[in-house]
This record gives C-alpha cells, sequence and structure tokens, in this order.
C-alpha cells in the first residue's frame, strides 16, 4: 500500500453508493506516464522531458484546482 489510509466513508456531499466512491475516499492521487527513451539524446535531456510531460498534465492540474481549490 502506498500513500495515506483512505477515508472510511464517502465524503460528504457525495452518497455513499457513488460510482467514484473509491477514488472519493482517497486523500491523494498519482498521475503517471510511460516515457519512450528519445529523452536520452534530446536536446534539454530527462529535464526537459519531464517538464512537457508535467504541462501536458496542466489542464487536469486545472480542473483539480478549480474543483478543489488549491493549496498554498
Amino acid at each position: 500500500t502506498w500513500g495515506a489510509e483512505p477515508l472510511k466513508r464517502v465524503p460528504k456531499p457525495y452518497s455513499a453508493d457513488h460510482p467514484q466512491a473509491g477514488l472519493l475516499k482517497r486523500k491523494n492521487l498519482i498521475l503517471h506516464t510511460k516515457m519512450d527513451d528519445s529523452w536520452r539524446t534530446s536536446e534539454g535531456g530527462l529535464v526537459s522531458a519531464v517538464r512537457a510531460e508535467f504541462e501536458r498534465t496542466k489542464p487536469l492540474r486545472d480542473l483539480f484546482d478549480e474543483k478543489l481549490g488549491a493549496e498554498g
């Protein structure tokens, strides 16, 4: 098991039988991607490839910020 223990109940205002109850009870989520080896020979290397993948997730991060509120 990785991360914090999930909540025991689905948080309000969601019902206990919500179709995504399992996800709603989680305290953290992980987003991952599989990268090919092209970063090894690219101009910016690994840092550039990771930055590009991070920027690719911006719409999802913006949605989380909008719906859940950004911390900090």
